[in-house]
């Protein structure tokens, strides 16, 4: 058997949710499809500094920072935005014609799609229409009255038909159905294929947490997770304050953990307030986070989809605080999980130190956890059976059914 050639395109505006997703996918590649190399096409700045594993390298193109529709030049190069998004077109297929991938999956948000990947896509599809193209996508994308004006109105998502041998949701169809929330079409929805949530894999992919438990005794601890750092900065000053005013010994021990957008002036203001306290640490974000998870008694985030994937799988009882964003897709996984019982959620907008307080040691007092039996977390197998079924009938133009 000939070696499978397995290209990624990860494209992160802020931190590293898309970039961490695609190498936690071709983490279970790798170990479990031994004929195959994965390429990483990634503009996030820290790639270097990241774990990878066997058969996985990556190239990276300049950074170029987005806001909204509007490109802004990133902080390396001092030129104008165009020029540098012809660097990364000319990267990007020069990339496919020296590796040849046989499949090619994109993990990027539709609406945050960079201009030269689209340009790229037309190329793939004409120069190389044996690549199987498939796009990833989290259980959920955002609100649905934006994403449906933005999937079905002029310059929509069309092409997404048009390229596209299939749509992998990395969800459940059962909690939130892409369909029927974005008023899809069949030309996309018969390209849909659930995945189930990446969780922890039944072949023990992820393994067990590589350090020891943060603490011998039984003093509840409690994670407070921001995100990229970029706008989460409010969850975390708020859970400070709470334990600032008590003004006596807290009845639980916190993890802080930044993400790497947060600016040094917020860090360091943090780290001074975090000296004065007992019982809190800070930590930025690392492949340990399945670590902290797991250690955890309760989880307080802003709704990040790969830190739920690690509290569905980690059963872990969870506060749910959505920070905004340009299709409020945090906010809608909030609306999601919170309608199926799965988690409390409150507004970040209503939020005082004295209320983030009162629910966090409401639910640590809590009894009973949260209910996963009805979550599908088998993602990441599911997609390991799908790669070596494509592996074995990749002469096929069509994706092998799941």
């Amino acid at each position: 058997m000939t070696t499978l050639r397995i290209l990624i395109f990860a494209h992160d505006n802020q931190g590293l949710s898309s970039t961490s997703r695609a190498i936690e996918i071709a983490t279970a590649i790798s170990r479990f499809v031994k004929k195959c190399s994965i390429l990483l096409l990634t503009d996030v700045p820290i790639i270097g500094k990241l774990k990878l594993p066997e058969r996985l390298d990556y190239v990276h193109l300049p950074t170029i920072a987005r806001r909204r529709h509007e490109g802004t030049l990133g902080p390396n190069l001092n030129i104008e935005v165009k020029d540098v998004l012809k660097i990364r077109r000319k990267i990007a297929q020069s990339t496919f014609k020296t590796f040849k991938p046989d499949l090619f999956l994109i993990d990027c948000h539709p609406i945050e799609l960079p201009e030269e990947m689209e340009r790229t896509l037309s190329y793939v599809s004409k120069e190389f229409p044996r690549t199987k193209v498939v796009w990833g996508l989290p259980d959920t994308i955002g609100d649905d009255d934006t994403i449906r004006a933005l999937w079905n109105g002029e310059g929509g998502f069309g092409w997404l038909a048009r390229i596209c041998d299939e749509i992998w949701v990395y969800g459940s169809r059962h909690i939130f159905d892409f369909q029927t929330a974005y008023g899809l079409g069949a030309a996309i929805a018969d390209k849909l294929f659930y995945t189930g949530y990446l969780g922890l894999s039944q072949r023990s992919l992820l393994g067990k947490p590589d350090v020891k438990k943060v603490d011998s005794d039984r003093i509840p601890l409690v994670l407070v997770a921001a995100g990229s750092g970029s706008r989460g900065h409010s969850l975390i000053d708020h859970h400070v304050s709470f334990i600032e005013r008590q003004g006596r010994e807290v009845p639980f021990k916190s993890i802080i953990m930044i993400g790497p957008s947060m600016s040094s002036a917020s860090k360091n203001n943090l780290q001074v307030r975090i000296s004065e306290l007992r019982n809190v640490a800070l930590h930025r974000f690392s492949k340990r986070f399945h670590t902290f998870v797991h250690d955890a008694d309760l989880v307080v985030w802003t709704g990040g989809y790969n830190l739920l994937c690690a509290i569905m799988a980690h059963e872990k009882k969870a506060l749910l605080i959505p920070e905004d964003g340009v299709c409020h897709d945090h906010i809608s996984r909030a609306a999601m999980l919170q309608h199926v019982g799965f988690c409390e959620s409150l507004a970040l907008d209503d939020l005082t130190p004295q209320l983030l307080g009162r629910r966090v040691l409401a639910i640590l007092h809590e009894k009973k956890g949260p209910s996963t039996a009805f979550l599908a977390t088998n993602g990441l197998d599911k997609i390991i059976d799908r790669i070596k079924r494509f592996s074995r009938d990749r002469g096929s133009h069509a994706l092998p059914d799941g």
